[in-house]
């Protein structure tokens, strides 16, 4: 099974941004289903306000993929991303 991960990465103009890759886990499953008036959810809430976008697990089969992906879905050159800098596998 492969794991969800919570990526830090830099895109063409220096911003950096986090993002998540959704792997085939219970996290993938829950950050796409929670609930913003649930109280359970409420951690999850709180990680969605500082992840950009989520990338589908079919899109990467390494961290470096992402390259040349924009962090938020947009056509904005500006958001491509250009370095991943850290990477923080969800157990």
């Amino acid at each position: 099974m492969q794991k969800s991960k919570i990526i830090t990465v830099t895109d063409k103009i220096g911003h950096p941004t986090t993002v998540c890759w959704l792997g085939d886990d219970k996290f993938s499953e829950d950050i796409v289903n929670f609930d913003h008036d649930k109280v359970e959810d409420l951690d999850l809430v709180a990680m969605d306000g500082t992840i950009s976008y989520y990338f589908e697990k079919e899109e990467l089969s390494e961290d470096n993929d992402l390259v040349g992906k924009t962090w938020d879905g947009s056509d904005n050159p500006d958001h491509e991303i250009e370095t991943v800098t850290s990477v923080y596998e969800i157990n």
